[in-house]
């Protein structure tokens, strides 16, 4: 699993040092630890909790720096800073980067989460969305009749605000056991409480479901 508060920095520019990436990430919260890999190309930022790196994601990835576009997600859970140090080259030039995401006016307080590991059961999802707020209900969704996890689950959370946060966190990262990065969208209410129900996730919110077909041929039941 994926550490929230561990974020993983990637097409960093040659001449990016410990220092660099400190100005680069310390206006986000506090930093515990962090190292630029210069021969590679990439970075780790340890923060002392998870709403620092959420709001470190949300504004810089997709930045520019020096003529490299970040990209900026949380790193594997076996992967990260060791030892914090100080480089001797010249600091890149910095883009300035975007304000912290706002709230979706749209948010809804439960998400539908897709792509999670077939073997991921509640207590996996309250450690992963646990770190962004309190968790008020979490649910694996199963296929019928064989109980297996179909990769989805629904997540609800006290309110609008942290689930918008966590959408701008979570969606598109990947986790350890995944074969593809988390989708996290809003579910829609109506289909979220048929899932919980039925054990499914049903339609994707807005999905048309086609009524009945009439057939002219078809024949007409006898009189009562």
């Amino acid at each position: 699993m994926a550490s929230s508060m561990n974020l993983y920095i990637g097409n960093l520019p040659p001449n990016c040092t410990d220092d660099t990436l400190r100005t680069l990430f310390e206006p986000y919260g506090t930093i515990v630890t962090l190292k630029a890999l210069r021969d590679k190309g990439i970075g780790f930022v340890q923060y002392a909790d998870a709403a620092a790196a959420a709001s470190a994601i949300a504004a810089m990835n997709n930045v520019e720096v020096d003529g490299k576009v970040l990209l900026v997600k949380l790193a594997d859970r076996n992967a990260g800073p060791k030892h914090a140090g100080k480089g001797g080259a010249a600091a890149p030039k910095v883009h300035v980067p975007r304000a912290p995401a706002p709230v979706d006016p749209n948010a809804t307080d439960n998400l539908y989460v897709n792509n999670i590991p077939l073997t991921w059961s509640e207590a996996d999802l309250n450690m992963l969305f646990g770190t962004y707020g309190p968790v008020v209900s979490s649910v694996v969704l199963k296929q019928k009749g064989s109980g297996q996890s179909k990769g989805a689950a629904l997540v609800r959370f006290p309110d609008g605000a942290t689930a918008s946060t966590v959408v701008a966190a979570l969606n598109g990262s990947m986790v350890e056991g995944a074969t593809s990065p988390l989708e996290v969208r809003y579910a829609d209410r109506e289909q979220g409480a048929k899932a919980r129900k039925a054990g499914g996730p049903g339609p994707a919110p807005g999905a048309y479901t086609q009524p009945p077909r009439y057939d002219p041929y078809q024949r007409a039941p006898p009189p009562a």
